[in-house]
């Protein structure tokens, strides 16, 4: 039961190798077994997710489902961010390149400065 209770998603972990350790977890904890398995299987699965996105996500769009229909959605929403990852753009850095290596005048930036204006 302590096992079963302290479960979480190890960060190299997908979504059925979690399903499936707390499957085994209950099982064992609770040979028996219930009809609260269901509510409490959702309810650890949602609780030890690495991901707070789809936490928030499930508590969301999945709050009346049953455990096998919250699995189908965690799924969906694994591969929806695989497919729309954000790419980053690229940083460039502009360099002045002044051959004595010396700050501007007041007189170089004078024409500047009046045409801002």
């Amino acid at each position: 039961m302590r096992l079963y209770d302290y479960r979480t998603q190890h960060p190299n972990e997908t979504l059925v190798e979690y399903e499936i350790a707390l499957r085994i977890l209950y099982r064992e904890a609770w040979p028996q077994g219930d009809e609260k398995m269901d509510s409490s299987l959702k309810r650890k699965f949602e609780d030890g997710l690495q991901s707070p996105e789809m936490v928030q996500f499930l508590k969301l769009h999945a709050r009346n489902d049953d455990f096998a229909q919250t699995m189908a959605k965690a799924r969906q929403f694994q591969e929806a961010n695989k497919t729309a990852k954000p790419r980053r753009p690229a940083i460039r850095r502009a360099e002045l390149h002044r051959p004595d290596n010396e700050a501007p005048s007041s007189s170089q930036l004078q024409p500047v400065l009046d045409g801002l204006q």
